[in-house]
């Protein structure tokens, strides 16, 4: 990248225009970010949704992430040099993301394009969520507790993904920051509320098991110790965004016949198994692999008593399952 090319990056400032601006100067602020591979990868929406108006809160709210994640990055990356004793300009990341930065605060960035989604759309509770979670550390413990609150009055984007879980999140958050100001009855209402909405908060839910030790709620307390040995993933619930594009349908998964065995059955490779599947039931689909994976039948009798109960019972034969070609080309 040229030094012209880095110069023109980013030309706009970190202030709230008003909602016309706002919408207008999107187009340009978004293709430039997006011209840049390292902005990209952190999730810089693409021009074409910029010019899209009706989606204008959305790809402010995309945008934003983008240098939300930086921040976090560049956090991470001053946490390890201090740990380390380096100096930040021996990190090759760190310098590569100051130099496209340019000295700009990326959290003052992704603040003032939250608050530009917010402008746009007073109501997006995912703009309220992720900018109180950008400035927990930033700004007075009482703003961020406003911020989360008005997370919980309102109703998160009719697309943004389930597991996002944005309301027992803010909960979560408000529990921590009472917590923190030694507020327990406020916290502990606050774990509770979270808690009906989530049941386990990952890594992070060791926290609220010690709480409740703290509290003498030995029986709580155990509980929740337990569901920490159980493994469960939380995530960042400022990075699950509604999406810029409508999901598409997963596409079902290709059924090939890789071989044709000595009874004449189709054998195909589906999910990791291998498939027989009888003249009689083809052509099959993933409902019946399914039903033969969970079913599991018996091994078929050999011999004459093998003979007698095909001759007995007119019922198609049986989809096979097997871990191999070789297993489905024996004959009973």
């Amino acid at each position: 990248m040229t030094s012209r090319a880095r110069v023109n990056l980013f030309r706009w400032k970190p202030a709230v225009p008003p909602t016309f601006d706002a919408i207008a100067s999107l187009p340009q602020m978004v293709a430039e970010a997006h011209a840049n591979p390292v902005l990209r990868a952190f999730g810089a929406p693409a021009p074409k949704h910029a010019e899209d108006h009706e989606k204008a809160d959305l790809v402010a709210l995309h945008l934003a992430t983008t240098f939300h994640k930086l921040a976090v990055v560049l956090d991470v990356l001053r946490f390890y040099g201090e740990r380390s004793r380096c100096q930040t300009s021996e990190l090759a990341p760190f310098g590569l993301i100051d130099e496209i930065l340019e000295g700009r605060n990326p959290r003052a960035t992704a603040a003032a394009l939250y608050r530009q989604a917010l402008v746009l759309h007073p109501r997006l509770a995912e703009a309220h969520y992720a900018l109180a979670r950008l400035l927990r550390t930033d700004v007075d413990r009482q703003q961020t507790l406003d911020g989360f609150a008005a997370v919980l009055r309102l109703v998160p984007h009719p697309e943004a993904p389930s597991h996002a879980f944005l309301l027992a999140n803010a909960h979560w958050e408000r529990a921590i920051i009472f917590e923190a100001l030694g507020s327990t009855v406020e916290a502990l209402s606050e774990y509770r509320a979270a808690l009906t909405k989530l049941d386990n908060f990952g890594v992070h839910h060791v926290q609220v098991a010690r709480f409740f030790r703290r509290l003498g709620l030995v029986e709580e307390a155990a509980e929740h110790f337990r569901r920490c040995m159980t493994y469960s993933h939380r995530y960042f619930a400022e990075f699950v965004l509604p999406p810029l594009e409508p999901a598409q349908p997963s596409a079902v998964p290709s059924i090939e016949v890789v071989h044709t065995n000595r009874r004449g059955e189709k054998v195909v490779f589906w999910q990791g198994a291998y498939f027989a599947v009888p003249r009689e039931r083809w052509p099959a689909g993933p409902k019946e692999f399914e039903n033969a994976a969970i079913g599991m039948p018996e091994e078929p009798a050999k011999g004459l008593l093998g003979l007698l109960r095909r001759v007995v019972d007119r019922s198609p034969p049986a989809i096979r399952r097997a871990t191999s070609v070789a297993a489905l080309e024996d004959l009973p």
